[in-house]
């Protein structure tokens, strides 16, 4: 019986461990931090932009917001009504997010109440096509110095590397 569990043991560890390595060859969505509005941008709130660069839709479950300094971060969705929606956004006070972004498309996800001398660590956890169906982590970190920095600079998008 012990050789037998031993046996499903190995094999379901090179399965997963394969499943994993996999996963980093896989195309990530990518993160880029943009002032919003962006006409008259507020030092307190950014948009973050979510890349999808696969051929497969990309949906984002949930987040982990991880509090370094200041308040915790709020999102809000996108209400301009002549922005089109290239994504779904739902969001509840449990924490929940649950964004869906079509293959080559872009979703965004709106921040607010940015203090400057807060810092938070986002961890997104995604899933893109059937290919690997496993939550795979995305980390984003935010800190209100860099959005003031954004509102007054002018400046128009940083490019986050996705790590995870």
């Amino acid at each position: 019986m012990s050789a037998t569990w031993t046996t499903v043991a190995a094999v379901w560890g090179a399965g997963l461990s394969t499943a994993l390595a996999w996963a980093r060859f896989l195309p990530r969505p990518k993160v880029t931090l943009a002032p919003w509005p962006a006409e008259r941008p507020q030092p307190s709130q950014l948009e973050m932009r979510f890349h999808n660069t696969s051929a497969w839709p990309v949906e984002i479950y949930r987040v982990r917001r991880i509090c370094l300094t200041g308040k915790p971060i709020e999102f809000m969705p996108n209400t301009d009504p002549e922005m089109p929606l290239s994504n779904w956004f739902d969001w509840d006070e449990s924490g929940e997010l649950y964004v869906y972004i079509p293959p080559h498309r872009s979703g965004s996800v709106f921040l607010r109440e940015l203090e400057p001398g807060s810092r938070s660590l986002l961890l997104f956890f995604w899933h893109g096509g059937p290919i690997l169906p496993v939550r795979n982590p995305l980390y984003v970190y935010v800190s209100g110095r860099y959005a003031e920095h954004m509102s007054r600079s002018g400046q128009r998008q940083r490019h986050w590397p996705a790590k995870g």
